[in-house]
């Protein structure tokens, strides 16, 4: 959870020096956000937030994929810029898994686990300030794979479950006129369903624990303006 925190934190940080929700266009009066669809992209660091087994740790690390997909924007309010973000696309996790003993950390013990979901992920914008949900099914197996890529095996896709996450973060313009705004997104999610479970032998030991991420995602989002 200290990881959900800290995202939250460097959000509302940044939400302080971002655009309020009344906006000034190029040619300097108060408008609001028009209705808009556009396409985003965005790299993601995610780790397990759940307690592992104490001979294990778990580690930050950025999916070898983007998120990417589509966006658009619905105004819900005439004098504020309050409305409804919707995202839709393909949504990528990754983190480490490693040894808690540095004498047995090395490439051919440390794991790391990837899934990628198709997710739709509906949010209330109030100006730049974003916080929502985010709901997603495995579009593939995932993989559990060592650092020196000796050894991999696939987490098969059916034994993935549904995921829902709570998001929170700003979506604020750094370019902004009448054909539309280019943001700057900045996102922390933690699951609040498991992906799965994890098991793991080690010396005639069994362990098992949850796949559960919480992740901080920075992007660019492009909305074009449709009036």
């Amino acid at each position: 959870m200290k990881y959900v925190t800290y995202a939250c934190c460097i959000a509302l940080f940044l939400l302080m020096f971002s655009p309020q929700l009344y906006a000034q266009s190029e040619r300097g009066f108060e408008y609001r956000y028009p209705f808009g669809v556009g396409v985003f992209v965005a790299g993601k660091a995610s780790i397990n937030a759940v307690e592992v087994p104490s001979t294990r740790k778990t580690g930050v690390n950025f999916g070898s994929l983007p998120d990417v997909g589509i966006s658009s924007y619905i105004p819900l309010n005439e004098d504020v810029n309050t409305g409804l973000r919707i995202e839709a696309g393909l949504y990528s996790w990754s983190y480490i898994d490693r040894p808690e003993s540095s004498n047995f950390d090395n490439d051919n013990t440390r794991y790391f686990e990837e899934f990628t979901y198709i997710c739709l992920s509906p949010m209330m914008q109030f100006g730049s300030f974003v916080v929502g949900l985010n709901a997603g099914i495995p579009l593939q197996d995932g993989t559990r794979e060592t650092i020196s890529g000796n050894i991999s095996r696939d987490i098969l896709k059916e034994d993935l479950s549904t995921m829902i996450e709570v998001r929170l973060g700003i979506c604020a313009p750094l370019v902004n006129n009448d054909n539309g705004r280019l943001n700057l997104t900045l996102i922390g999610s933690y699951a609040l369903t498991q992906l799965g479970e994890n098991v793991y032998t080690e010396f005639g030991r069994v362990y098992l624990w949850e796949r559960r991420p919480a992740s901080l995602s920075l992007g660019l989002d492009y909305i074009i303006n449709i009036k």
